[in-house]
């Protein structure tokens, strides 16, 4: 996230949406998806994401907020 112009909310969604899934997401899937017009920040972006490991604290709360945020929208 440091020195992107990117937005956080397509960081938050982005490791949301690499995290969540089972497969493998493509760069340029996620950059369909993000709906943002240039595919070189969004494989930057995938790539950081990437090299985070699961262990990582930040992570790991940012997945029990949306985990906790999709629990509470099936109430």
């Amino acid at each position: 996230m440091e020195n992107s112009n990117l937005p956080l909310q397509y960081w938050l969604s982005a490791i949301a949406y690499l995290s969540t899934t089972e497969e493998n997401i493509s760069a340029h899937k996620l950059q369909q998806e993000l709906r943002h017009n240039r595919y070189e920040p969004i494989l930057r972006m995938v790539k950081k994401i990437r090299c985070i490991p699961e262990t990582d604290l930040m992570k790991q709360k940012i997945l029990q907020y949306i985990s906790r945020a999709n629990t509470a929208d099936l109430n």
